[in-house]
């Protein structure tokens, strides 16, 4: 069974059922948190459906069929990712793409306020001097990804970092946690 990412305390597979595309999200914890129409003003519903229950779903089916007899059954997520960086590229490629997309739909949400909480909004401007500054260095490096890859604003070593990865790498190989993600 593999569990989530860190920053969630619930533990989940990434099995997807067969045949079933809505299926596999409520069985690898990566269900987006709203209905499909509810980010109209930023990404169709369409597009949402695609990128979740296409895109998405097609890494977990091949993570899925990539994991068995590998030796890490039973391992978290988490796990997975960081011991196939550099060793079995098609299991990192697919395992760190379900990582990423899981922390990208905990990025986004409906409705929401662009309120950063408290502890993290302190702890943003004593690094970054203000909230626009974060915005602007997580910009930049969305837009100066080439090709595929994430935005990161992430904490290593007790301290928050904005960051870009290519493809499927991101911060759990560089020994860091997430905390939001855009996905380039």
């Amino acid at each position: 069974m593999l569990t989530s990412s860190p920053l969630s305390s619930r533990r989940t597979t990434i099995a997807a059922a067969p045949g079933a595309e809505r299926a596999f999200a409520g069985g690898f914890g990566s269900a987006i948190p709203y209905p499909y129409e509810a980010l109209q003003l930023y990404l169709s519903k369409e597009t949402l459906e695609f990128h979740h229950d296409k895109h998405h779903a097609g890494y977990v089916t091949t993570a899925n069929n990539l994991l068995k007899d590998s030796g890490l059954e039973g391992k978290s997520l988490e796990e997975i990712v960081k011991e196939t960086y550099g060793k079995n590229v098609p299991l990192f490629n697919n395992a760190a793409q379900h990582y990423n997309h899981s922390e990208y739909w905990k990025s986004i949400k409906q409705n929401g306020s662009g309120k950063v909480p408290g502890r993290l909004e302190k702890a943003l401007i004593e690094t970054f001097g203000s909230i626009e500054k974060v915005k602007q260095e997580l910009v930049q490096a969305g837009t100066t990804q080439f090709n595929s890859g994430w935005a990161w604003l992430m904490v290593k070593d007790g301290k928050i970092s904005v960051s870009k990865t290519g493809n499927a790498e991101n911060p759990l190989i560089q020994g860091a946690v997430p905390i939001l993600t855009i996905d380039v």
